[in-house]
């Protein structure tokens, strides 16, 4: 069986993106499950009819994108405390490593699932996706990429407006994504 590749979405992969992408590698790993997993942002994206004619160029945000930052700390020690996630030696899940990275168009291209983690972040990927072209397809035929696009909340009964919520606690947060990643894992896979 080939690896799936999956990526997690999330608005600034401090939090949710980065939980939801260890999540997934360690359920796999559990079940025998081949994938490989990661995480992505949107808040420094542009619609490709902000950017700059040059294709190539980096997306960049006037807001300023928060790549290259940890894991936010209270989702760290949300993660680090959460019995859903414990192994025989604490927990079996380590955000310490974790560096946000922002979404660019080209994973769209290069993941096999492209796993929003919030009902709003599904909203923004389906805009996202409509022009962007793809090789055999036409500008504006974006069912190649739609057909890749999942959401956590459709997983899981009752998760959506946790995880839609700016302000969920990080504890209630691990636990919806533990509940709608294996969920996830037991229909895709």
């Amino acid at each position: 069986m080939a690896t799936s590749r999956v990526l997690f979405v999330c608005r600034n992969n401090l939090a949710r993106g980065p939980v939801a992408e260890h999540i997934c590698r360690h359920l796999a790993a559990e079940r025998g499950v081949k994938v490989s997993v990661a995480s992505a942002g949107t808040s420094s994206w542009l619609h490709p009819s902000e950017r700059s004619s040059n294709a190539r160029a980096p997306l960049t945000s006037s807001s300023g994108a928060p790549v290259g930052l940890p894991a936010l700390p209270s989702i760290v020690s949300a993660v680090s405390r959460s019995p859903l996630l414990q192994s025989g030696s604490g927990s079996a899940i380590d955000l310490s490593t974790h560096v946000s990275r922002q979404l660019h168009p080209q994973d769209f291209e290069m993941f096999d699932l492209i796993v929003a983690c919030s009902p709003r972040r599904h909203r923004m990927l389906k805009e996202m996706m409509s022009p962007l072209p793809h090789e055999g397809v036409t500008t504006g035929d974006d069912s190649v990429y739609r057909a890749k696009l999942r959401g956590l909340h459709g997983y899981a009964e009752g998760v959506g407006d946790v995880l839609n919520s700016e302000s969920a606690p990080p504890e209630l947060t691990v636990a919806m994504l533990h509940k709608s990643i294996a969920a996830m894992l037991d229909e895709e896979f």
